[in-house]
């Protein structure tokens, strides 16, 4: 299905990554569309469906997924599938930038897929969905979506530690001790995680394992051998 990337507002782009439309306008119940996996990423997500919703699928089970919610970070591989046509919008958070805008602690929403209405006003939420779902073209969307995050943004607050912490992780590939990343940032090993799970969702030692698997993805891709993989990759 096609993508296309959105430059996010310059207030959003210190903790939004990227946004991206998906949209498909052939029926998936009568093309027959195949599932897509999708692997952690050690990202949070915001999702919005502006056509048919998709489904989630597990053990054989489908669930329907709300229309407007949170992907909290996931620690394994999740299946879904569109059921009618393909309209969405990803905001795709910095693996600290979700924490500003939800002041919630972000392990609360570890393998979830949360409906905002579900943690914030609902009549807002429900407001707002409207507003997406009216406007007459994508672009409108995008922006509407983009200033409600903006007015989430009215007292921005992130943990630099956290953000310099994922940094370190990354730049190291995953190969990392947490012992080390705690006396290297003056903290105790438990201050260090519980500070990384409030802003990231995860702890630093799963968080690490996702980049390391997100690594070995990257370089397989490129057609490095798996024995210089899993050199790289530890």
């Amino acid at each position: 299905m096609p993508y296309r990337k959105i430059q996010p507002f310059k207030q959003l782009r210190p903790f939004v990554e990227s946004i991206w439309i998906q949209e498909d306008l052939r029926d998936a119940s009568i093309e027959n569309f195949n599932p897509t996996i999708i692997l952690p990423s050690a990202k949070i997500d915001l999702l919005f469906f502006y056509r048919d919703p998709f489904v989630q699928i597990e053990n054989g089970q489908t669930t329907v997924l709300p229309k407007f919610f949170l992907i909290g970070q996931r620690t394994k591989a999740i299946e879904v599938a569109a059921r009618g046509q393909t309209g969405i919008i990803i905001c795709s958070f910095y693996p600290w930038g979700a924490a500003p805008f939800f002041r919630l602690p972000l392990y609360e929403f570890k393998d979830g897929s949360i409906e905002l209405s579900s943690f914030m006003n609902p009549i807002s939420i429900r407001s707002l969905e409207s507003q997406v779902l009216e406007a007459s073209k994508n672009s409108e969307r995008v922006n509407i979506l983009q200033n409600f995050l903006v007015q989430l943004l009215k007292c921005p607050v992130h943990d630099s530690l956290v953000m310099q912490s994922t940094f370190k992780i990354n730049q190291d590939k995953g190969n990392v001790e947490i012992n080390k990343l705690s006396k290297l940032f003056c903290l105790s090993r438990r201050q260090y995680i519980r500070r990384f799970k409030n802003s990231v969702g995860i702890s630093p030692k799963k968080f690490a394992n996702i980049v390391r698997f997100q690594k070995a993805i990257y370089f397989q891709r490129m057609g490095l051998s798996w024995t210089r993989i899993a050199d790289e990759c530890g």
